[in-house]
């Protein structure tokens, strides 16, 4: 039996939520609002943006994918389009382009590195950063890769759960 441990994020300030996703009329664009209630911007988007982490936020575009956006009063695009992109914990994102291989990026949308194959198998997956620490899928098997893309542990189980408190349980 596998028992997984989730990552709580109460108490971690890379993952804190700056800003929320919110409506000023129901079916009505989209804007972010703090979560103490001052509202940053409203009636910009025409598709519902992801919760703002680390200063930036995720909303897909008319041609279903990702753009990444600055959390400020006249949100500014950052990066490219991509097919999938994760949240900016501990301030760098996976993202996919259509095509190509997983990459991270910072908060400016520059390449930090990118993770095409370990061991000649084929990255299907990543998951965001936990203290320092993102999963990734080889197929079905999952490892883990430090914030530089170094792979701290090899493809070899069928689950794992994110790391808290230094610890992972596979």
């Amino acid at each position: 039996i596998m028992i997984l441990v989730s990552s709580c994020e109460s108490g971690n300030e890379s993952s804190k939520i700056d800003y929320l996703p919110f409506q000023s009329e129901q079916g009505g664009k989209w804007g972010l609002i703090s979560t103490g209630g001052e509202i940053l911007f409203k009636d910009e988007f025409e598709n519902e943006p992801t919760v703002s982490r680390n200063g930036r936020f995720l909303v897909k575009n008319k041609n279903n994918r990702w753009e990444i956006y600055t959390a400020e009063a006249k949100p500014q695009k950052i990066g490219k389009e991509y097919v999938s992109a994760g949240a900016f914990i501990e301030n760098i994102a996976p993202v996919t382009e259509a095509n190509k291989p997983v990459e991270f990026i910072d908060l400016d949308g520059n390449t930090v590195f990118n993770l095409k194959k370990v061991d000649g198998k084929p990255v299907t997956a990543v998951y965001d950063f936990s203290e320092g620490i993102a999963r990734f899928k080889c197929n079905d098997d999952i490892g883990c890769i430090d914030k530089n893309g170094k792979v701290i542990i090899k493809p070899n189980y069928y689950a794992m759960s994110p790391c808290s408190d230094g610890k992972i349980v596979a």
